[in-house]
C-alpha cells in the first residue's frame, strides 16, 4: 500500500471523489509551504549578501549617483516587503495545512492516513530539494553578475 497510485487509488474507492480531492489540495498545499520556506531562504540570502535578485531592481528615473542609490535602496525595501509577503503567505498555508491534516484525519482511516501523511513528506522533500535546486543556481547567476561584497551583519 506504500505506492502513490495505491494509496490513491484506495482513498478514491473507500472515500470518494471528494476525499480524493481533499487529499490532492493538502499534499499541494504542504508542497506550497516547503517552496515558500526556500523562496524566504533565497531572499533572505540575497538579502544578506547585499544581492537584488532581477526581478526586484528598479531602474534608477535620474542618470546620477544619488539616483542609483536611491533606486538600490528601492530595490532593497521591495526585497524586504517581499520576505514579509511570504512570511504571511506561510502563516496562511501553515494554517490551512492543520485544518487540512484534522479533516482528513476524521475521513480517512489511520492506517490510509499514515501511508497518506508519509507520501505528503516523501513529496514535500523532493519539492524542497527542487526547488533549493533552483534557487542556489538563481543564487549563483546573482553572485557571477555583481562583485562579491561583505555580507551585511545589521540585515
Amino acid at each position: 500500500m506504500g505506492h502513490p497510485v495505491c494509496v490513491l487509488k484506495c482513498i478514491r474507492e473507500d472515500n470518494g471523489i471528494e476525499a480524493l480531492q481533499a487529499v490532492r489540495h493538502y499534499a499541494n498545499t504542504a508542497c506550497r509551504i516547503s517552496r515558500t520556506n526556500q523562496h524566504i531562504a533565497f531572499k533572505q540570502r540575497c538579502r544578506r549578501h547585499q544581492l537584488l535578485p532581477w526581478s526586484l531592481e528598479v531602474k534608477p528615473l535620474v542618470p546620477t549617483t544619488q539616483g542609483r542609490r536611491v533606486a538600490q535602496r528601492s530595490g532593497f525595501q521591495f526585497l524586504a516587503a517581499r520576505v514579509q509577503h511570504c512570511y504571511g503567505k506561510l502563516k496562511n498555508l501553515e494554517t490551512d495545512l492543520f485544518f487540512q491534516k484534522r479533516q482528513l484525519d476524521h475521513v480517512l482511516r489511520s492506517q490510509r492516513f499514515a501511508a497518506l501523511e508519509k507520501l505528503v513528506t516523501d513529496t514535500q522533500k523532493k519539492t524542497t530539494m527542487q526547488t533549493k535546486k533552483e534557487r542556489k543556481r538563481k543564487f549563483d547567476n546573482l553572485m557571477a553578475r555583481h562583485p562579491p561584497t561583505q555580507p551585511s551583519r545589521g540585515s
